[in-house]
């Protein structure tokens, strides 16, 4: 597979919440638009295999960097770091400023937890909602205890450490099998630059997570999951689906697949896309080509 992220539209916008954010853009101006929102400290690297296979399908991928990664601002918020609220707001005013009026919402882990937020505070800009390994409530996740607090084996958790996480952590924390050489480095790459300081707000931020009003979410809503998700496992998975039982969700398991499922393998990535196309466009759309 070819991909270039140069020929990808990257944009800065001064937002009324008080940063500049970095958003790209790839696939043709009068497609489907849709907003693309990463994992924790992923930035627009998470996308760099399944955005050219959308494109390619009819979709204007809107990517956005939120606040810690990538070109965007990451200013220190204390101890309320940044929220999925806060980044919410953030993405609203985005939207705003450029002129999006309504899209479909794909959001990753953290991601997830973002379009959530979003369809809490305007469902009108929203077309459908697709959540990938998501849940309602990260306040007593174990990895996240971790990150904040240490493992007790040599791990000082992200407040143990004044410039820089150890390698041996960076190498795990974006471990994958997929094929692609430059891919894999790139987003080991993305995390090595990001600094402490963003690290730390946006794990205090993603740890307060808890959603109460998920069973009210507007349809279309879909949710993929990973079976081998080991940060929201299938107790997250369980208790997502009794929230959304008032709600016409669809739910599609993903046998074998990590946490980060389309980064496993080009195989995977084009699984996740055909399943985001079908639900966005309906099958005619895909044409299997990437």
């Amino acid at each position: 597979m070819n991909y270039n992220i140069e020929t990808w539209k990257k944009h800065m916008v001064s937002l009324d919440t008080g940063i500049n954010m970095a958003y790209y853009e790839t696939g043709p101006a009068q497609g489907t638009p849709l907003l693309l929102i990463h994992g924790v400290t992923d930035g627009h690297v998470s996308w760099m295999q399944m955005a050219p296979m959308l494109a390619r399908a009819g979709c204007r991928c809107i990517i956005v960097e939120y606040r810690g990664n990538g070109a965007t601002d990451k200013p220190d918020c204390g101890e309320s770091g940044y929220t999925a609220e806060m980044i919410a707001e953030d993405i609203l005013n985005l939207m705003n400023k450029i002129g999006l009026e309504r899209c479909h919402a794909v959001g990753h882990s953290f991601g997830s937890l973002i379009c959530q937020e979003l369809a809490i505070k305007d469902p009108s800009r929203f077309r459908s909602y697709t959540l990938i390994d998501t849940t309602s409530d990260c306040r007593n996740n174990p990895v996240f205890r971790m990150l904040l607090n240490g493992d007790g084996h040599g791990f000082r958790g992200i407040y143990g450490y004044s410039d820089h996480l150890p390698e041996d952590f960076l190498l795990d924390w974006t471990q994958m099998n997929n094929e692609d050489e430059a891919f894999r480095q790139a987003t080991l790459d993305n995390v090595k630059n990001m600094p402490m300081l963003a690290w730390q707000n946006l794990i205090r931020g993603l740890a307060k997570f808890h959603n109460d009003r998920l069973g009210s979410m507007p349809e279309p809503v879909q949710v993929i999951w990973g079976t081998e998700d080991d940060i929201f496992p299938m107790k997250d998975q369980e208790l997502v689906r009794k929230k959304l039982s008032r709600c016409n969700a669809t739910f599609i398991p993903m046998e074998g697949a990590s946490h980060n499922g389309f980064w496993d393998s080009l195989r995977s990535c084009r699984a996740y896309a055909e399943q985001i196309l079908r639900f966005t466009q309906g099958e005619r759309y895909f044409t299997g080509k990437s």
